[in-house]
């Protein structure tokens, strides 16, 4: 695994704790939560179903992060949307907002850590369209959560 690969683990790590995906079984949202950090087990529960599995995947193995994806059960991400040309995508809410207040305030000429800031936020956003297009998606995949019920 390379440092920059390293690197962004170590960023999203700070998201991996509640993570939003599309259930397996319904295809609504079910989400995953860290049982125990000691031994990196994760449980993915869906409500609108009573789907259920668990897994052990200690953060020092190697696994690959995927967009749109999450890293334990590489189950689709219930936050995501494609803009043009783009994939937006986010862990859970507290992501999508971080996501958010990146976008609404444009994209800003200096980044202190570029290789570990581009993880959280779209780069692709440079221009007044493409940050109205992607506010407009986070609105739609905040509303999506709120009404994921059969």
């Amino acid at each position: 695994m390379t440092n920059q690969q390293e690197n962004k683990k170590e960023c999203l790590y700070k998201f991996h704790n509640f993570i939003l995906v599309q259930c397996p079984s319904c295809q609504l949202c079910a989400r995953i939560t860290s049982v125990s950090h000691i031994n990196g087990l994760h449980e993915c529960n869906c409500s609108n179903c009573g789907y259920n599995d668990k897994v052990s995947h200690k953060m020092e193995t190697s696994f690959e992060i995927k967009e749109g994806f999450d890293p334990f059960f590489n189950l689709p991400l219930y936050l995501k949307t494609s803009c043009p040309n783009h994939l937006l995508w986010a862990y859970n809410l507290e992501h999508l907002q971080y996501i958010e207040s990146y976008v609404k305030v444009g994209h800003p000429r200096h980044i202190p850590e570029p290789d570990l800031f581009h993880v959280y936020v779209p780069s692709w956003v440079t221009s007044s369209e493409d940050q109205k297009e992607a506010l407009a998606k986070i609105e739609q995949l905040k509303f999506s959560v709120f009404h994921s019920k059969k």
